[in-house]
């Protein structure tokens, strides 16, 4: 009896210290563009890639808490020769993602860019944020007349 307690404490024990590992789902996500901090003017290029070892992912995309839609998904060939345990073709179908977008209407200055890859319960699984900068396009103005100091008695010729 005393045998089989023991036994039975030694089986209680062995299950109750044995760490058991869950299942890891590994996600990594590659913001190409916009580089960090760059100056653009009126068009965002956003570009880069996502591997993951679980199925059936979703990408969303923000500017400034902005959803950016139609986000195109593309190939990048060779990237599961160079990343390795981060999935396969069979959860990560197209890894690439790809857009431009206008940004003629935000405002000069530091904005976010903002990815977010999705499980199938729409719960966010991994986030990479990117700065960016909105400047003004580059302008040069030339004036030929009138010239400095010149004066003028009736007609003013602007040019």
């Amino acid at each position: 009896m005393k045998k089989k307690i023991l036994l039975l404490t030694i089986l209680l024990l062995s299950v109750v210290c044995i760490p058991v590992k869950a299942e890891e789902k590994k996600t990594m996500i590659n913001i190409d563009y916009p580089l960090v901090n760059e100056e653009k003017t009126n068009t965002l290029k956003i570009q880069g890639w996502y591997l993951t070892t679980e199925s059936n992912t979703k990408l969303e995309i923000y500017v400034d808490e902005t959803k950016i839609e139609g986000i195109e998904r593309v190939e990048r060939k060779g990237i599961f020769d160079i990343i390795k345990d981060y999935g396969d073709s069979s959860t990560n179908e197209k890894p690439g993602y790809y857009k431009e977008i206008n940004i003629e209407n935000y405002n000069y200055g530091n904005h976010t860019l903002k990815i977010n890859v999705l499980d199938k319960d729409n719960q966010i699984i991994k986030t990479e944020e990117r700065t960016f900068k909105r400047i003004a396009p580059k302008t040069l103005i030339n004036i030929d007349y009138p010239k400095v100091n010149e004066e003028k008695e009736n007609t003013l010729k602007i040019q």
